[in-house]
């Protein structure tokens, strides 16, 4: 057996070997780190300029798409259809052009656009029969200008009429602003290659390399894989690594490349100065361990004693060594002895109680956690038909406003009318889940309730007699009135179908001084009791009833949703609802509201600008879903306002910080690091003054936003009220 202090010899020998060969391996990884985060950041630059030529291209497709659904295509009047696509790429330097086989038909880059002319053929542009192709640089015959062109083979009088070629052509140079756009460090030289090897666009000098072909031996590698790495010397002679990614789209081929002086000059600093702090640590902790070993070495000692006197059954006389842990642990020992029998008499009793309660206490955590797992997902689903549901109230707007369509035609009410019951049903499902936006008041229920009745019992049939017992000086509570009318309703139609041949209705309100609900400390609580002599719910399907969707009514006859929001209602206003039920005698619900303390404060919102009087304004709009963030920017358009998209957070401050906007719009809910609080409260430090709007449907998001101080809107929005919104807050910002 070895002595403590061999033992501390033997941990500083331990610590030392371990601690050389860390060190060495922590300035191999950090080298290796820091030149793999080098080359990463080259692939990710790489990937991502595809990705923006990429849009490119997508972007031509879809203006293609949009042309060749045209009516005037469709009947060959080519002068019309001439005039729709100079529109579509009216304030570019795009143009457009059809034929057929033998024969041009319109050209928006001549000065008489719909002039019929031959065909002069290009071996870039092969006569497609059907799909969509992206050429390659080739020169336009008409201008010898370099051009490169998104087209598309198209029938529009039919699948058994004549094929055209739909062409939407672009200037190389439009990929020039594109690699200035991604502000490429000093030395970084960046290139975008066709399909055929030539250079389309490059920076540093594109003027000068524009439709040169690269290497055979670069050819031959991209043409071999789609992406990879690539050691070589760029037409300036510099020693380079490079990244390349190929589109799967286009088969272009875009690179990066980086000067190996400028790839790797961070390197050795940073492999000094993990060194460094690595060497440091490793001689603190050798000479820590040595110091500290030394001073607990004797207080240890001191403690073996005692203990040992302890197994002896002698008298325990210890004397402090200086060392607090020791010190403590020599206190208890010297007490040990007297209290382990009373220790052992009082652990059992406390462990048999503590079975008990904790057998309780998860039976109570397993409802409560399958509740609060549908709520999640509720209100996730709740979430998600909102915006389907702003997608087609604003598409809806549109076509009414673009054909001249009215709120009488029966197909559009209709269409107004599902939205709004929708809309009514995602609230229910949001109640359930807590997430439904709420707006409190102070309500004393001994003056309420009276007043509600008459309301309630409208929704009660003439056979069930109704009664209503409460208290007068019963303590106020703070909920939202509509919500609450709505859950006695609900509770109240429920108990009335559980008696169809008549009963009695009871609503009795009280005040429960020490409840506790869902293992929370015991506080005052009112409690509204809703109570039917009815049939009753059997014990098996007891503890389902406050689960959306679940019903005992017949098919066709219950959403299911009514106990669901009770539930939520009470526990969004940090509270519970309760049900017990006996078959043959009646079901009693129990709703808990919290005693409010305080009154509850309003806001009053200033009154928004009319809507016709809104100027025209620059508006950037942030929207994860591609959808609704579309037809948003549409209904805005017709109201003569520009709006630019950006599909989370950081683009978004990426493209305020490019260009001028004079009111940012957001949702909340967004992926990505910052969600559209994070992302206003930013706006709002780095553009003082600029306006900003979040739109959101859940309860907590809605009042952080609030409490923040922003002007929120509720979804569903309806394209009205956001245009409202939108030039409210911009009349405040021009006053």
């Amino acid at each position: 057996m070895a002595s403590i202090r061999n033992r501390f010899v033997w941990l500083a020998l331990v610590v030392l070997a371990p601690a050389l060969a860390s060190t060495g391996w922590a300035i191999a990884t950090t080298y290796q780190r820091e030149q793999q985060a080098s080359r990463d950041a080259l692939r990710e630059t790489t990937r991502a300029l595809t990705l923006v030529v990429e849009r490119e291209f997508r972007q031509r497709d879809a203006v293609i798409k949009t042309l060749a659904q045209s009516s005037s295509l469709a009947t060959l009047d080519f002068a019309t259809f001439a005039r729709e696509a100079q529109g579509a790429v009216a304030g570019t330097p795009d143009w457009v052009f059809l034929s057929d086989a033998q024969q041009r038909y319109v050209d928006t880059s001549l000065a008489s656009p719909a002039t019929a002319a031959p065909l002069h053929g290009h071996p870039e542009l092969p006569f497609a029969q059907s799909g969509s192709y992206i050429s390659g640089l080739f020169v336009k015959p008409a201008s010898h200008a370099a051009a490169v062109t998104v087209y598309r083979a198209i029938r529009p009088a039919g699948p058994n009429g004549p094929v055209f070629n739909l062409f939407l052509a672009m200037s190389p140079k439009d990929f020039d602003q594109v690699l200035l756009d991604q502000r490429l460090p000093d030395g970084w030289v960046g290139s975008i290659v066709d399909q055929n090897g030539l250079v389309v666009a490059r920076q540093p000098n594109s003027d000068q390399w524009r439709g040169q072909r690269v290497s055979d031996d670069f050819a031959s590698l991209i043409q071999r894989t789609s992406q990879g790495y690539t050691h070589s010397r760029t037409r300036e002679g510099v020693k380079s690594t490079a990244f390349f990614d190929r589109t799967p789209e286009s088969g272009w081929t875009i690179v990066i490349a980086v000067p190996d002086r400028v790839l790797n000059q961070g390197i050795p600093t940073a492999v000094a100065y993990s060194s460094a702090i690595t060497i440091g640590f490793l001689l603190l902790t050798i000479l820590a361990a040595l110091v500290i070993g030394r001073r607990l070495i004797q207080p240890i000692v001191r403690l073996q004693d005692v203990a040992g006197a302890l197994a002896e059954g002698r008298e325990i006389e210890y004397a402090r060594s200086g060392l607090i842990e020791v010190d403590l642990v020599g206190k208890a020992l010297e007490e040990a002895n007297q209290k382990i029998v009373s220790a052992n008499v009082t652990l059992r009793r406390e462990v048999e109680s503590a079975v008990t309660e904790v057998r309780l206490a998860q039976q109570q955590a397993a409802r409560s956690l399958r509740l609060e797992a549908l709520g999640r997902f509720t209100g996730g689903v709740a979430h998600d038909v909102n915006n389907l549901l702003g997608v087609i109230s604003n598409n809806l707007y549109l076509l009414q406003r673009r054909m001249g369509i009215g709120n009488d035609v029966s197909e559009v009410a209709a269409i107004q009318r599902s939205v709004k019951a929708g809309s009514h049903l995602t609230g229910r499902l949001l109640a359930f889940s807590r997430s439904k936006p709420h707006h409190p008041e102070r309500i004393y229920l001994d003056a309420w309730l009276p007043a509600a009745m008459s309301f309630i019992s409208s929704a009660v049939p003439t056979y069930v007699r109704t009664e209503l017992k409460v208290p007068a000086g019963l303590p106020p509570i703070s909920a939202d009135t509509f919500e609450l009318e709505l859950a006695l309703v609900n509770l109240a139609v429920n108990a009335s179908d559980a008696m169809p041949n008549g009963g009695k209705l009871m609503i009795e309100a009280f005040l429960d001084s020490g409840a506790s609900l869902d293992g929370r400390p015991p506080k005052p609580y009112v409690c509204i009791e809703v109570s039917d002599s009815g049939e009753g719910i059997a014990p098996e399907i007891l503890e389902k009833v406050f689960e959306p969707f679940f019903t005992t009514k017949e098919f066709g006859k219950g959403t299911g949703l009514g106990l669901s929001q009770v539930y939520g209602f009470c526990t969004q206003l940090g509270g519970s609802a309760r049900i017990s039920s006996v078959l043959g005698e009646g079901t009693r619900v129990s709703m808990l509201f919290p005693v409010a303390l305080s009154e509850a404060g309003s806001v009053t919102a200033a009154a928004s600008a009319a809507i016709g009087q809104s100027a025209p304004a620059r508006i950037l709009y942030v929207e994860d879903n591609i959808e609704l963030a579309e037809a948003t920017r549409a209904v805005l358009e017709t109201f003569g306002y520009e709006v630019e998209l950006a599909c989370d957070a950081s683009r978004g401050l990426e493209q305020l910080a490019r260009g001028h906007f004079n009111l940012v719009l957001s949702d909340v809910a967004m992926p990505g690091a910052l969600d559209g609080i994070a992302f206003a409260a930013m706006v709002t430090r780095d553009f003082p003054g600029l306006p900003v709007i979040l739109v959101t449907g859940y309860a907590k998001e809605l009042g952080l936003a609030m409490q923040a101080g922003f002007r929120v809107l509720e979804k569903p929005c309806s394209p009205e009220h956001l245009v409202e919104a939108i030039a409210g807050a911009l009349a405040e910002h021009r006053a």
